[in-house]
């Protein structure tokens, strides 16, 4: 399943509020998120969280010397540390969750590995996406078995809901989406 919306829209909430109700049903998730980094309400960076042992880093940051995407420079080396962790333990959870499939992201080939084994695992799988153009994203939502669904701002909690809907439905055994 991959949630697109423009910024703002709700994608990475709605994530949030899946993992959340899922977490409170006893789903174990593996995956990570790439929340904002604040600094007196300015957005300095992003960092990479592994949903499974909690392992944060800092993704990206302003002034950071690195490839970057806009004002952020991109820590491609540590990042790819961080993935090569959280792929020798992605089997682990029920369900995976990325947030997001994005520019900063797709930088890393381990990181596109990733995404595409935790489309070929067999287990609920969760992705955001950005709403523009990426050949990763178009090769992802173009599967067969890849849900799309597109978001909009204040529809954050039904989205969520509908993901937690569709996860159990799949643990169930009702393999669906």
């Amino acid at each position: 399943m991959v949630i697109r919306g423009r910024p703002g829209s709700g994608k990475s909430t709605a994530i949030s509020l899946a993992i959340e109700y899922l977490r409170k049903n006893g789903i174990k998730i593996a995956g990570m998120v790439t929340p904002e980094i604040r600094k007196g309400g300015i957005r300095v960076g992003f960092k990479a969280v592994d949903l499974l042992t909690g392992e944060r880093i800092i993704l990206a940051s302003a002034g950071y010397k690195g490839p970057s995407v806009g004002k952020y420079g991109v820590d491609i080396p540590l990042f790819n540390e961080f993935l090569t962790k959280l792929d020798s333990h992605l089997n682990e959870g029920d369900a995976i969750f990325i947030d997001e499939v994005g520019k900063m992201e797709l930088m890393s080939n381990l990181f596109q590995k990733i995404v595409e084994k935790a489309l070929d695992i067999d287990k609920p799988a969760v992705f955001t996406a950005p709403f523009y153009d990426l050949p990763f994203v178009s090769r992802m939502i173009a599967r067969k078995d890849v849900e799309l669904i597109w978001i909009n701002r204040g529809e954050s909690d039904l989205v969520a809901r509908r993901i937690t809907e569709r996860v159990l439905t799949w643990l169930r055994g009702e393999k669906d989406f």
